[in-house]
């Protein structure tokens, strides 16, 4: 399924230590960190989940984007994002609130801009329905306006 729409909200940008072979969860064993999945010791790498809210005039959705696809989309990686999010963390009390102001206060400029996103939708049983971005996709602004105005001759 593709989406293409505009940004209008900045949710938050979760960072977690994971995997770099499966980006599962890495737990700490004997001072290391180990991930069950692939059951054994790996140099973790830092993995950012960015939630933000996209209209595409016919309705509006929250949009999930992970990995790869979020730093993408930010053009920064997770480490150096996670470097941002914890000096951010440690003035304030709540790592949720840290990770509000933290994607609002250095991504501001996402706000109004189009996207045109593949992936999944899924029914979240608490928030509903989300959409699962999986790849996002280069396109033309100038070509598509001309496409729309070729459709209106």
């Amino acid at each position: 399924t593709e989406i293409r729409g505009t940004v209008v909200k900045l949710y938050r940008l979760r960072i977690y230590e994971g995997c770099p072979h499966c980006f599962r969860r890495v737990e700490f064993k004997d001072e290391k960190k180990y991930c069950n999945s692939c059951n054994k010791f790996v140099e973790s790498i830092y993995i950012p989940i960015c939630e933000i809210g996209v209209d595409d005039s016919t309705g509006y959705i929250k949009c999930i984007l992970f990995g790869n696809v979020a730093e993408e989309l930010l053009g920064k990686e997770g480490g150096e994002l996670y470097s941002s999010l914890s000096e951010l963390s440690k003035k304030t009390y709540s790592l949720k609130k840290a990770e509000e102001e933290f994607i609002f206060e250095n991504f501001y400029y996402l706000l109004g801009k189009e996207v045109l996103m593949s992936g999944r939708v899924e029914d979240n049983e608490f928030l509903g329905l989300e959409f699962r971005v999986y790849a996002l996709k280069k396109f033309d602004e100038l070509k598509e306006a001309y496409n729309i105005l070729e459709g209106m001759e």
